[in-house]
């Protein structure tokens, strides 16, 4: 959905994703998730993510313990930690 280039040392990306359950409208789901990149001192670099989730599954997952959800986002994000330390 966006792209920006950085600007002021910040860049910023995001998408956009859903799915309709013609059957069953509690399967329907509608996501966008954006990632602010920033440039910071000493060559580091700050990634911070906020996602918005609309529809039942979303709401049901929220519920569980450990939240899947915020799971993920740390894998990924020790991923890329992974990737730019090697």
């Amino acid at each position: 959905m966006e792209l920006v280039a950085p600007t002021d040392g910040v860049a910023r990306i995001s998408w956009h994703g859903w799915q309709k359950d013609a059957a069953d409208a509690n399967n329907d789901l509608d996501v966008y998730h954006a990632f602010l990149i920033e440039a910071l001192a000493g060559k580091r670099v700050r990634v911070l993510t906020q996602e918005s989730q609309i529809g039942q599954p979303a709401a049901d997952m929220a519920k569980q313990t450990p939240n899947p959800m915020l799971n993920g986002h740390q894998d990924w994000l020790d991923g890329l930690v992974r990737a730019a330390t090697r």
